[in-house]
Formats: structure tokens, C-alpha cells, sequence
């Protein structure tokens, strides 16, 4: 069994995608997220495929990467298939088809974002987003912490993951088969939340113990602005959206 992804993990760079506002790369996650997932046009879905293999080439992150850590999720991708298939008949394989790769490339464009935004970053984005919530007394920047928290908590569930099969197979646990994998689930997702609520625990008092306030005022060391590079980023998201539009209605 392998864990060893990269989960919610910033990977240092200098590309564009690297210098988008972290504003910016919440709106355009969200805005591609509903635009992916409408409609079931096979072109639209190779629309989307291409742009989004475009955005990684820009992106500079290595192709092995990208693969090793969206495995996991093509392998869903064809469980829908498959599920489509048994379901419905042989004649609705492209609709499955269709799905499982909108969901794909959905997921890898939420990936992309996190993977090239500091998790610091998107918590300041995301207060600079919710400040209007703000001022209808909702708890907007502790939302916002927690979001940041569940991000870094990501990586740390992968590695314990890591850290408790190599404990097993040290011990001589075999995980060949189908079955023996998952007759190991259970365990495994009881450590796991052993060593996370352990975890959990120490961050809390050591946030209590540094006299954290969720309500108090903070400023930023780094002011967030709009630049040329989110401007075009706009402009291709609008593109790659309105190019999906005019197929969904005019391709098949």
C-alpha cells in the first residue's frame, strides 16, 4: 500500500501560477469547478482536459508529480465509468466517461491552486474575501484559520499514514490482494485518528498557551493587490469557460 502523496503540500516555485493573488486562485477554483461539471459534451470534456494540461505545463510542476499524486483519483474516475456501465448499460459508457474526467480535472485544478499557494496565503485570502461576512459579526477569520489548519493537518495525516505502514510491515504484515488491503483499512483508519487527535491536541494548547483569539484584530505583513499576471489568468479562465459554453450547446 502507498501513501506517499502530496496532499494540500505547497511546492515552491516562480511560475505565474506561483504569483496569482491567492483571491484570485479561490475565485478561479470555484468558477472552474461549476463550469467543469455542467453539461456532458465528449468535446467540451476534451475542452476541458486540454486547458487544464495547459495550466500544469505552466505551472512548472513536474509530470511524474502531477501523476503520482492524481492516481488515486483516476482510479475513481474509472469506478464511475464502471459503475455507469453496470448500471445504466454499455450504451452509457461516454456519459460515465464524461463524469469521471470532469471530476478529474476538477480535483486537478483544486490540486494545482494548493499546490502553488502558501497555506498562509490562502488564509489571507480567504479573510480578505469573507471581510464583508465580517461586518455581519460572522466568524470569518475563524473559519478562515481553520480552513489553514485542515491544510497543513493534510500532509501530517499522509505521513502518519506512512509512518503506521511501515510499523506494520516491519512487524511482517503482508498487504498483497484485494482483500488483505482492505481487511486492513479498519486499523489503519484507527490509528490514524489516534495519532491526528494526538496531534490536534498538542497544537490546540500550544495555540492557547501563545494566547491565541479568534476574535482579536490582526494585520498582515503582506498586503495582497492585483496584478497584470491575475488579469490574464481572468482572461483565460473566461476563455477556457466560455469556449466550453459555445460547445456544450453547439457540439456533441
Amino acid at each position: 500500500m502507498n501513501f506517499d502523496l502530496n496532499i494540500g503540500r505547497y511546492v515552491a516555485g516562480t511560475s505565474p501560477i506561483h504569483r496569482l493573488d491567492p483571491r484570485t486562485k479561490l475565485g478561479l477554483a470555484l468558477f472552474l469547478c461549476i463550469g467543469i461539471l455542467q453539461g456532458t459534451s465528449a468535446t467540451a470534456t476534451a475542452w476541458h482536459c486540454v486547458l487544464a494540461t495547459i495550466l500544469f505545463g505552466v505551472s512548472g510542476l513536474k509530470a511524474r508529480f502531477v501523476a503520482r499524486n492524481l492516481r488515486p483519483f483516476a482510479y475513481l474516475a474509472g469506478m464511475i465509468l464502471v459503475s455507469h456501465v453496470l448500471i445504466n448499460g454499455a450504451g452509457s459508457w461516454q456519459t460515465g466517461m464524461s463524469v469521471g474526467l470532469r471530476l478529474l480535472v476538477m480535483v486537478s485544478v483544486v490540486s494545482l491552486f494548493s499546490w502553488t499557494t502558501q497555506p498562509l496565503a490562502t488564509v489571507a485570502g480567504l479573510r480578505q474575501l469573507g471581510s464583508p461576512l465580517a461586518k455581519l459579526k460572522l466568524p470569518v477569520d475563524a473559519a478562515a484559520t481553520s480552513i489553514g489548519l485542515a491544510m497543513r493537518f493534510a500532509p501530517i495525516v499522509v505521513s502518519e499514514a506512512q509512518t503506521v505502514l511501515r510499523a506494520q510491515a516491519a512487524r511482517g504484515a503482508d498487504f498483497r490482494g484485494v482483500r488483505r488491503k482492505l481487511a486492513f483499512i479498519v486499523p489503519l483508519l484507527g490509528a490514524l485518528f489516534d495519532r491526528s487527535f494526538a496531534r490536534a491536541e498538542v497544537l490546540a494548547e500550544a495555540m492557547q498557551a501563545r494566547g491565541y483569539d479568534p476574535s482579536a484584530f490582526r494585520t498582515s505583513y503582506h498586503r495582497l493587490g492585483f496584478r497584470a499576471v491575475d488579469v490574464i489568468a481572468f482572461a483565460y479562465v473566461a476563455v477556457w469557460l466560455g469556449g466550453a459554453v459555445i460547445m456544450e450547446r453547439y457540439a456533441p
